[in-house]
C-alpha cells in the first residue's frame, strides 16, 4: 500500500478515532486503527465493539493494501509533521513508512487480517432525517442526567423514542437517574420515525461519541435502527452504536401535572448565583436551600469545614411562603442548557419535585428532586 494525503486531513482522520481506539481494553488490537486504500481515497475503521467508526478520506492512491497501526502513536507522529503532504508506504513485515518533507518514520503495524470486519454499507430500510443542530441539543439538554449506576443498566443511557399526541408526532430524548429528570422533544412527521415506535436506549458514551462526530457538520443527516445498534451517516463517515437492550422505565409518570406554584427568573442571573452557592455546599449533599417570601429568593449553603455563604435575589412568584433544598449541581446542570434569558421553576404540587423549564418554550423540561431534611 502506497498513498499521499494533505496532513491535516489525516491529522483529523486519525483524531476522531482517539475516542474510541483508546478505550482500555484486554485486546490490543483495538488500541489499532485499520487503514486501507479505496479508489482515490483511504478507509479509517476504529472500533471496540460496542462503536465502530467508518470514515474516507480523499488522497492520492498510488498502490493498493492495508494495515493496523495504532492510532495515539500515529496521531503523535503526524501532529508533529511539517509540511503540507504525507507520504505512507506499507513494506514488509507490515512496517510502514511515513515521511513528510525531510522527516522519516517507520512504525510497526499489524497484519489487516487481525482486525475485526466492520462491514456498515448495507442498510435495512429507509432512513430517519434529522438535522445535526437537533442531535447535538437533545445531547446536550439531556446526557447530564443519565445514571452511572451499574445495577440499572437501562438508565445508562437516554431513551431516544416517539409520542404521538393531540394529531401532533413528537420526536423525544429522555434521561434520568431516579434523583432528576430531562425530556427534550420536537416535532416530526409520523411515518418516517416508525422505527422508534418502541424506543431505543443509547449509552452515555456512545451518545458522546455521536455528538463528537457531529461536531463542526451542519444539515441533515440519516440514521437507522438496526440489530441492536443506531448507524448514522454523517458526511463520508459512518458511525455504528451499539444499544442497551433493556426495557426503560415510563419516565413519564414520575411528571407532575398539578402545580403549587411557578417562580419566573433570569436565567443566567440564578446560574450565577448557584455556581457561588457551589462553592461553600456540603460535599456530603451539595445542598443549597431556598426560601421564597413573595418576590423575593434567598439561598444559602454551609460547608462546616470551610464557611458558607448567602444571596437574595428578585424572582415573579407572589405565592406562599416556601423552604426548599436541592442538590446545587444538579439545579446548575438542568438550567445552563435552556437558551434564552428567562426561565421558571414550577412547583409540584406534593413540594417534592421542581421542574424547569424556558419561559418562552416548554421543548425542554427538566425536573429536580427536592432533597429530605
Amino acid at each position: 500500500m502506497k498513498f499521499t494525503i494533505k496532513r491535516d486531513v489525516f491529522l483529523d482522520a486519525i483524531q476522531k478515532t482517539l475516542s474510541i481506539a483508546e478505550k482500555k481494553t484486554t485486546n490490543a488490537i483495538f488500541n489499532n486503527i485499520l487503514i486501507s486504500t479505496d479508489l482515490d481515497r483511504i478507509k479509517v475503521v476504529a472500533t471496540d465493539r460496542e462503536i465502530t467508526l467508518v470514515a474516507r478520506y480523499e488522497c492520492q492512491v498510488i498502490s493498493e493494501g492495508q494495515i493496523a497501526l495504532l492510532s495515539r502513536k500515529l496521531y503523535e507522529l503526524v501532529r508533529e509533521c511539517q509540511g503540507e503532504d504525507v507520504h505512507v508506504s506499507i513494506g514488509d513485515n507490515n512496517i510502514a513508512r511515513i515521511s513528510c518533507e525531510r522527516a522519516i518514520f517507520k512504525m510497526y503495524g499489524l497484519p489487516a487480517e487481525n482486525y475485526p470486519v466492520a462491514v456498515l454499507e448495507d442498510f435495512p430500510q429507509e432512513p430517519m432525517t434529522v438535522s445535526a443542530d437537533m442531535i447535538r441539543e437533545f445531547i446536550t439538554n439531556t446526557h447530564y442526567a443519565v445514571s452511572t449506576d451499574e445495577k440499572r443498566k437501562n438508565l445508562q443511557g437516554v431513551f431516544l423514542h416517539t409520542i404521538a399526541e393531540d394529531d401532533t408526532n413528537w420526536l423525544v430524548m429522555a434521561a434520568t437517574d431516579g434523583n432528576r429528570l430531562a425530556v427534550m422533544k420536537r416535532v416530526i412527521s409520523g411515518g418516517e420515525f416508525s422505527q422508534l415506535e418502541k424506543g431505543i436506549i443509547i449509552h452515555k458514551r456512545g451518545l458522546l461519541e455521536i455528538r463528537r462526530q457531529l461536531e463542526g457538520v451542519s444539515g441533515a443527516i440519516n440514521f437507522w435502527v438496526d440489530s441492536g445498534a443506531i448507524i448514522l451517516k454523517i458526511g463520508s463517515s459512518i458511525l455504528r452504536v451499539s444499544l442497551i437492550a433493556e426495557q426503560y422505565p415510563n419516565y413519564r409518570r414520575v411528571l407532575p401535572d398539578e402545580w403549587y406554584g411557578t417562580i419566573a427568573f433570569n436565567k443566567e442571573v440564578l446560574l450565577h448565583a448557584l455556581r457561588r452557592m457551589s462553592v461553600l455546599a456540603s460535599d456530603d449533599s451539595n445542598g443549597v436551600i431556598i426560601k421564597l417570601q413573595g418576590d423575593l429568593m434567598t439561598m444559602s449553603s454551609a460547608n462546616q469545614d470551610l464557611g458558607e455563604a448567602n444571596e437574595e435575589l428578585e424572582v415573579k412568584y407572589g405565592g406562599p411562603d416556601l423552604d426548599m433544598a436541592f442538590n446545587v449541581n444538579y439545579l446548575i446542570s438542568a438550567l445552563e442548557v435552556i437558551k434564552g434569558e428567562g426561565a421558571l421553576f414550577r412547583l409540584s404540587a406534593q413540594k417534592k419535585a421542581t421542574v424547569i423549564t424556558a419561559q418562552d418554550s416548554d421543548d425542554y423540561v427538566g425536573m429536580v428532586m427536592q432533597l429530605k431534611r
